[in-house]
């Protein structure tokens, strides 16, 4: 499943991105900002989904600290910290 995801991420029409490119101009910076927020918020609700599914026992504090360890599973530092808190 990953190499799909990698796959599809890496597929870029040319088409699609400026037409991509020209609506997010078309928005403006604060629009650019409350869609980028929106897009983070179905993000972090599709993973805490996810996480609280595979783990119904978790306090809040513990759901929140494992999506953000999901989240940030690129940044080797962040995950460091956020395995750091109990």
């Amino acid at each position: 499943m990953t190499e799909m995801l990698e796959r599809d991420v890496n597929f870029e029409d040319p088409v699609l991105q400026k037409k991509y490119e020209e609506a997010m101009e078309r928005l403006g910076p604060a629009g650019r900002v409350a869609r980028s927020a929106s897009l983070f918020s179905q993000m972090y609700r599709m993973i805490g989904y996810t996480v609280a599914k595979e783990n119904p026992q978790l306090s809040t504090r513990e759901l929140r600290r494992r999506i953000a360890l999901r989240l940030y599973q690129g940044d080797t530092v962040a995950t460091k910290r956020l395995e750091q808190l109990k």
